[in-house]
């Protein structure tokens, strides 16, 4: 029981510093970047060059995510659950409708919280989310534990 809730805190540790991560990670793009970079023009949609950032972005912090789980779980399989969890959280926010569309051209100024609310995302990037963060789950993992994880 004890290593059962050993296992479940590592993983848990894990997905809150994958999400710290990502939203320091965007928040600092953000910033980098700004509202020409990080949206096509006149648009919600966000540019191609946001989009292969935020892939960065959260194969970095999945990585993260799995170096820290195979750090602090007892049992190395620990990180395959992790790896399941944010895969299927991921899956349930993509499955979630997206908000209403904001109708009109997006303004020249956008503060961040604007665009966290209206950037409209293509489908396939909701769905490779999940993917991402999986897969490198499972790469930070190796990287602890040798290639081989579980």
């Amino acid at each position: 029981m004890r290593v059962l809730i050993k296992n479940a805190g590592a993983a848990v540790l894990a997905w809150i510093v994958m999400a710290v991560a990502v939203f320091a990670g965007h928040a600092l793009a953000w910033v980098g970047m700004g509202v020409d970079l990080s949206f096509q023009p006149d648009s919600w949609s966000p540019s191609a060059l946001w989009l292969a950032v935020s892939v960065a972005i959260g194969l970095g912090a999945a990585v993260l995510g799995g170096v820290v789980c195979a750090k602090t779980a007892p049992d190395r399989r620990t990180v395959w659950a992790l790896a399941g969890l944010v895969f299927v959280l991921g899956v349930l926010a993509a499955l979630v409708p997206e908000a209403s569309v904001v109708e009109g051209p997006r303004p020249a100024a956008v503060s961040m919280m604007e665009a966290m609310n209206n950037a409209q995302s293509p489908r396939w990037y909701v769905w490779l989310n999940p993917l991402i963060g999986a897969a490198g789950a499972l790469v930070g993992g190796g990287l602890v534990h040798g290639k081989r994880v579980g």
